[in-house]
This record gives structure tokens, C-alpha cells and sequence, in this order.
């Protein structure tokens, strides 16, 4: 099988789910042996660092075609358009996987080209605030023609499909794939301790939940004087968060460390006991739709806390792999949740040996390119 890979970001140049996504996919199809040709953005600074990655000592194990172009936000459709019209379909993919909806439109125009018998099939994903979110009315509109389009859509939770099937995408056309990240190494088990790092990594906004933790931070404080939190991430929430720590007297309790390279980040992760991002959903409708830093975090031998919302209960489950906050906006509510795995470092050992067997068993790339592979075939046959 042939699969051309679309999508609107890419680890070389952002961070973020759908980057991490994207790679996850790319790896486990090529693991499989599938044929994947990768479409990202390019332009400037992007077409710079996948050409630099790519002849790197460490390249992606898959082919990687910056398309050129600008401004992306206003002129996306366009640029995808002139960017993937005879090319996309130069290595004759069976089908075409977009990650995004934002490019949808120029896709199914440059299949829609191609003659029958070579006509690839193409499937979508979605993943929280891309549908429930407000775009705008430009952007509502382009959203509104990829519901109705018919494409099969991947999704990573049952609540995602729950939001496709409220939107009027028929059942026969979602599918659940498993969430996944990039290969972690073999994490030596660590014996039960008293937990003194918490950590999120995120981008710094509002749903993510950080300045719910500030707060609890604050209210355990005289009870586990030893507790640190370490928040890595960048966002327009700084601001607002650094003033809630200075206003809480928490400057020697939480360090906002920013972006991290990977090694720096990598160091971050060991030293932490306990993964806490207790998303929420905002009033607009930014939410999470699954959470694959959840998995991330169980796959380096962490427990994690995670907010009842959007997808998250996929990602983390209720006395398995960690615990869920019923009220993630209530500060006291995080913090009864603290206290109660502060003092049981043996379940949080549970907790953790469970977060690792199951990114063994289902989150490695080669489980999301299996599950992708199969939920296409179908759509072959039918094509």
C-alpha cells in the first residue's frame, strides 16, 4: 500500500498534538513496510528545518515534501492547492491520510482530478477544537464542507465521535484509531517513593489546566513543603500564569521553565513522580479531544492527573493508568486528588507500571499505523 500523509504541522518546525500525531503515523505505516510520502507546510524557516532534519545523522524514517507557500492562515487553501496539484499524486497513493481539515478542500480538488481507476481514497482526522471550537465564519464554512464531505474520519475517542456524529457525519464513515507517540525507550520501574516533582507539559493556555495546579500547589504547601512543580511549555498564558505565582508567594515552589529542546526536555520528564494537567473545557469550546501527552507521560513510567473533559477519560483512566479530577476548574478538587496519591506512593507505583505496559500494548506508531492500514482497506474495496 501507498499513503500520502497531509498535514498542517510537522515535528521539525512546531510542537504540539497533531505534529507528535503525524510522526506517530508516518513511523508506524513505514514500520509495516507501507509506502508514505509526508505534504507540510514549508515556506521560509519550515522548508529550512525539514531540509535540515533530513539530512541529518537522525533523519525521519519517511520522505518529507515542504510545500512552498505564506501567510497559511489566510491563503492555506491556496497554497495547498498549488502545492500538491501534480505532485500529490505523483507516486499514485491508494489513499491520501489528512491529519487536518484545513486542507481537505485542495485535496479532495486534486483527487477529484485524477481518473477513476487511479483515484485514491482519503481519510481525515479530527481531534478536539478543530471541531469543536468557533474558526470564525470564513474558516466555519470550510469546516461545515469537510463534515459533509465523503471521507472516512479517524478519530482517538469515542466523545470525538460522539462530536462527528452531532455534526452529521454518518457512523459508517468514523472510525477509532489508538492514540500514539514516537518510540520512548524501556523505562526501568521505579521503586515506591514520596513524590516531591510534579510536571505538565503543554502549551500555556487556558484548558490545559496549569493555573488550576498553581492554586492546589498553594493549598498543599504546608503539608508537603518538599513539593515542586515544573511547567514546560510556551503560550500566551504566561504572563497570567507568572503573576499568579508571584501573587500565591509560589516563586520557589513552581518554575515556568518555557521551551525545552528534547534533551533538555527528556532530563524534565526523568526527574518528575507525577504527570498533572488537569484540562478543562473552555466556554468557546477549546477542549481536549484526547490528551497524547497523557500517554507520553505513562509511557516514561509516570502516573498522571488528568480533568474530567472533552476526551480525556480515553487517555486516562480512573484508577489504572492515574485519576481524574471531576472538577478540573476547582482548585480544592485538584488538590484532594494530590493528596490522596501524595500519600500512597504505592498505588502511584501502580498507577505507573500500568501507564507504560499500555503504551507497550497499544501506543507504539506501529499500532496506529496498523489500525489506519486496516480502516483504509475497506475504503479501497469500496473504491
Amino acid at each position: 500500500m501507498r499513503i500520502a500523509l497531509v498535514t498542517q504541522d510537522w515535528p521539525d518546525f512546531t510542537g504540539g498534538g497533531v505534529a507528535t500525531l503525524s510522526l506517530a503515523l508516518a513511523t508506524g505505516l513505514a514500520e509495516l513496510g507501507t509506502h508514505v510520502a509526508v505534504w507540510t507546510r514549508g515556506g521560509g524557516r519550515r522548508t529550512a528545518l525539514v531540509e535540515a532534519r533530513a539530512s541529518s545523522p537522525q533523519p525521519h524514517p519517511v520522505a518529507v515534501h515542504p510545500v512552498a507557500g505564506r501567510s497559511w492562515r489566510r491563503r492555506g487553501s491556496g497554497n495547498w492547492r498549488r502545492g500538491l496539484e501534480h505532485r500529490l499524486l505523483g507516486s499514485q497513493p491508494d489513499a491520501v491520510v489528512v491529519t487536518t481539515w484545513e486542507p481537505l478542500d485542495a485535496v479532495l480538488a486534486v483527487v477529484a482530478a485524477a481518473p477513476d481507476a487511479c483515484r485514491p481514497s482519503v481519510a481525515v482526522m479530527a481531534h478536539g477544537r478543530d471541531i469543536t471550537g468557533d474558526p470564525g465564519a470564513a474558516r466555519r464554512e470550510q469546516r461545515d464542507r469537510a463534515l459533509g464531505s465523503e471521507v472516512l474520519w479517524l478519530v482517538l475517542s469515542r466523545w470525538m465521535e460522539g462530536q462527528l456524529r452531532r455534526r452529521g457525519v454518518p457512523s459508517s464513515r468514523i472510525v477509532t484509531v489508538p492514540a500514539a507517540v514516537e518510540e520512548v525507550p524501556r523505562v526501568i520501574p521505579r521503586p515506591p517513593r514520596p513524590a516531591t516533582t510534579l510536571l505538565t507539559v503543554g502549551r500555556l493556555i487556558p484548558r490545559k489546566g496549569q493555573d488550576v495546579v498553581i492554586e492546589a500547589i498553594a493549598l498543599l504547601r504546608e503539608r508537603h513543603p518538599q513539593l515542586r512543580y515544573v511547567v514546560v511549555g510556551e503560550g500566551p498564558d504566561r504572563g497570567r500564569l507568572e503573576s499568579l505565582v508571584a501573587r500565591l508567594g509560589l516563586q520557589d515552589r513552581v518554575s515556568i521553565a518555557g521551551w525545552l529542546d528534547q534533551h533538555r526536555l527528556e532530563a524534565v520528564w526523568q526527574e518528575a513522580d507525577l504527570f498533572v494537567m488537569p484540562a478543562r473545557e473552555e466556554p468557546e469550546g477549546d477542549t481536549e479531544g484526547y490528551g497524547l501527552v497523557y500517554l507520553e507521560a505513562g509511557a516514561r513510567g509516570l502516573p498522571v492527573v488528568g480533568g474530567r473533559s472533552g476526551g480525556v477519560p480515553a487517555a486516562v483512566r480512573s484508577g489504572v493508568n492515574g485519576e481524574l479530577v471531576d472538577a478540573p476548574r476547582d482548585a480544592p478538587a485538584v488538590a484532594e486528588v494530590l493528596e490522596a496519591l501524595l500519600g500512597d506512593p504505592e498505588h502511584m507505583a501502580r498507577l505507573a507500571r500500568a501507564g507504560r505496559h499500555r503504551y507497550e500494548v497499544a501506543g507504539r506508531p506501529i499500532h496506529l499505523g496498523r489500525s489506519v492500514r486496516d480502516a483504509l482497506v475497506p475504503a479501497l474495496g469500496a473504491h
